[in-house]
């Protein structure tokens, strides 16, 4: 010990230039070495936000696994986002004809577990396509309906904020002002949730959007600068990038791809639009997609045609969509699981049949493209589509939800 007194260079800054290293003591020297390396290393922060969306009806009745809020785990989840509410006219219009009450108690019990937890109505749906919401937006008197009819709406039900999933802005029966009406109506939005909180002991309702993944359909629709200013947070639909007709087959989630576009592309171009990215939310599919190819055999990425969306799932009402519960009982002892080393995640071969979908690994692989990046969060597209039940996979029950939770709060360098 007497040799680190008399080292003069010997600091937490430097090391001891002038000094030998028999002088120094082997427990101080191997927490010196450690401080330096773990001072050398970069630290990625945490996600911001990990969002479970769910959907607890489906059209059919024949769904041999239906979905429910109490089946959610909140600890598992920042923020809760409930779809199936769609416009009817300046008004919400509820699917579900009975139950209600207590489907939305059952919402705001998973608080008791989770405290922090935030729940949001999605307004709007894929299926819906624009019209409906390009009719309400087109008047600034049928926006003010629609305001003064949702905020009631969100606080006798228990919810913290709205999702709004206008996905196609001037498109489908849509009107060419929709770019600027949407611009209007955030703006209103947020005026109107800033000025209710300022009679009464209540946090601000929160403002949240879904954004399209593809370059032409964000320069039609969305004024990525005015969405900046007025979100609280954006979720970009990064799922179902392959899956079209006549076309080469690819990986519906690619990270990277091949040619063509991209999570990492999608993410890029909001940011180079004006988007923060600590508002952004990485979505990651929780099912996969099904095509038949071409090929009668030796079925090739990027090179076998996509012929046919096969009806095989129970759940999803897509063709060619298949839960990751069901894609562990269709694929088991059956074809053989690729890598796509690219996309950074799993596809599947079985005859003519060419599957491409997410597992743990994968969501691995874009929780670190996320926080590497510096995006601010993820969201599970859908939470009831992970094996919430836990014996299909064989994994436990929602192996993707914990893989998510796990891989975003974890300490990564």
């Amino acid at each position: 010990m007497k040799g680190v007194d008399t080292c003069g260079d010997f600091s937490l800054a430097g090391s001891c230039i002038n000094c030998s290293v028999e002088m120094v003591h082997p427990k101080i020297l191997t927490v010196f070495v450690s401080l330096i390396v773990t001072s050398a290393q970069k630290s990625f922060p945490a996600c911001r936000r990990t969002i479970c969306v769910i959907k607890t009806v489906y059209a059919q009745s024949d769904i041999p696994l239906l979905f429910h809020p109490t089946q959610v785990d909140p600890t598992l989840c920042s923020h809760v986002f409930l779809k199936g509410v769609t416009l009817d006219g300046n008004k919400l219009k509820e699917p579900w004809s009975n139950g209600k009450e207590q489907l939305y108690q059952d919402l705001r019990e998973l608080k008791k577990k989770n405290e922090k937890l935030k729940l949001l109505l999605t307004v709007g749906d894929s299926d819906v396509r624009g019209a409906p919401f390009s009719k309400m937006a087109a008047t600034r008197s049928r926006r003010k309906e629609f305001i003064s009819f949702l905020i009631p709406f969100l606080r006798e039900r228990g919810f913290d904020g709205v999702d709004l999933f206008w996905y196609f802005p001037t498109y489908f029966e849509g009107d060419a002002s929709d770019k600027d009406r949407y611009t209007d109506l955030l703006e209103e939005l947020k005026r109107a949730f800033r000025e209710e909180t300022l009679t009464g002991d209540r946090q601000k309702l929160l403002l949240s959007a879904w954004g399209h993944k593809e370059f032409k359909a964000i320069d039609r629709g969305f004024d990525v600068t005015a969405f900046a200013r007025h979100v609280d947070m954006i979720t970009i639909a990064t799922f179902d990038y392959s899956g079209n007709m006549d076309q080469p087959i690819g990986h519906h989630t690619p990270v990277k791809s091949f040619k063509g576009n991209n999570i990492e592309k999608t993410a890029q171009y909001w940011v180079d639009m004006g988007m923060r990215k600590s508002k952004m939310n990485i979505a990651l599919a929780a099912y996969g997609r099904l095509v038949n190819t071409s090929s009668a055999s030796d079925v090739k990425l990027h090179e076998s045609i996509a012929v046919g969306l096969p009806k095989i799932g129970n759940t999803m009402k897509t063709p060619g969509g298949l839960t990751s519960y069901e894609i562990c009982a269709w694929s088991k002892n059956r074809g053989k699981v690729y890598w796509d080393s690219l996309a950074r995640a799993p596809y599947h071969i079985v005859d003519n049949y060419f599957l491409s979908y997410d597992n743990v690994e994968s969501f691995k692989e874009k929780i670190r493209f996320v926080r590497t990046k510096g995006y601010g969060g993820v969201a599970i597209v859908e939470l009831g589509e992970d094996d919430f039940l836990g014996y299909l996979c064989n994994t436990g029950i929602y192996p993707l939800a914990r893989t998510v939770k796990a891989e975003c709060t974890t300490p990564m360098y």
